[in-house]
């Protein structure tokens, strides 16, 4: 006879369910039950579908935990109809509901100890289907605030501001954009806004601070980003089937351009002149004690014919 084994650290599996709805209703029924902390995954535009079970979750302060990869345009050839745009907008705006975005390895330890620590609260963490950097300045004890400082710059002309694959895009626009442009950039990420503004208002101003312009890069929807940023460059329509390289760039010639300049140079064509232009002009230190920066220009988006369809 076999002796017993210990299998109160083993996962709880279940047989395959096959609509979203009925994974998120499922695992609202674990959590309210107890003695689990229930998880279920899917694409992250297909969290959609079951978003009246994530608000329930939300309504009932239950710990889930979606894990929602494939969560951008990067996934590639699946195309418009996989790709969220709208989704993280959406789902930022359910009260009590964390949405992360990570944008490394140790990003995204930071979403499952916040997560997993979070009695009363569900979460969502987005995950990329495409290999992303390491940043060099990013630790879990930056990452469960929410916000952080990824590259600092003395004198900084602009903030970039970003989450996800596009933070390691903002990194290497730093070296571009000086030596091009001689614009010296910072970049903060923020992979849960939920977190971040739950910190105290001096943390978030050295994140976030006044006297500088700032400018949020997202490829999906903008909506949300005006409470953190001056300008916002996003997708505001659907996207395009392709690899991931290929759908991230707006003209062929981006061939001549290295990785992971390539992947960027779209960043950098369409922004230089709305950084020269804020750069331009630098407001004033804020005098207002607003928690946020607040101006409303136009977000920056591309156009339809940006990119080519595979």
């Amino acid at each position: 006879m076999d002796p017993p084994r210990d299998t109160s650290l083993r996962p709880l599996l279940f047989p395959q369910i096959y609509t979203v709805t009925d994974r998120v209703s499922l695992v609202n029924g674990l959590a309210a039950y107890g003695t689990v902390i229930p998880y279920a995954g899917t694409f992250l535009n297909f969290v959609s579908y079951a978003a009246g079970a994530v608000r329930l979750s939300a309504l009932s302060q239950v710990r889930v935990i979606w894990v929602a990869t494939h969560d951008s345009i990067g996934l590639g050839e699946d195309g418009p109809t996989h790709q969220p745009i709208e989704t993280l907008a959406h789902f930022r705006a359910l009260p009590n509901c964390m949405v992360w975005r990570p944008a490394d390895g140790n990003e995204t330890s930071a979403a499952y100890y916040v997560a997993l620590t979070s009695k009363h609260t569900p979460s969502i963490i987005a995950l990329s289907r495409q290999n992303l950097p390491q940043l060099e300045n990013s630790t879990l004890a930056s990452a469960i605030k929410g916000g952080y400082v990824v590259h600092e710059a003395e004198k900084a002309d602009i903030t970039l501001v970003s989450t996800g694959s596009e933070v390691g895009i903002c990194v290497d626009a730093v070296k571009y954009l000086k030596e091009k442009h001689s614009l010296t950039a910072r970049v903060v990420s923020i992979p849960c806004f939920e977190v971040f503004d739950a910190q105290d208002k001096a943390y978030r101003l050295s994140v976030l601070p006044d006297g500088i312009p700032s400018l949020s890069v997202e490829v999906m929807s903008t909506m949300g980003w005006e409470r953190y940023t001056h300008e916002q460059f996003g997708l505001n329509r659907f996207g395009a089937s392709g690899p991931y390289l290929d759908v991230y760039k707006v003209t062929p010639s981006l061939s001549t351009y290295p990785w992971p300049l390539q992947n960027a140079y779209p960043l950098y064509r369409n922004l230089n002149s709305h950084l020269k232009a804020s750069a331009s002009a630098l407001l004033p230190p804020s005098t207002s004690g607003r928690m946020y920066l607040t101006s409303a220009p136009q977000s920056t988006v591309l156009s339809n014919n940006s990119f080519r369809g595979g």
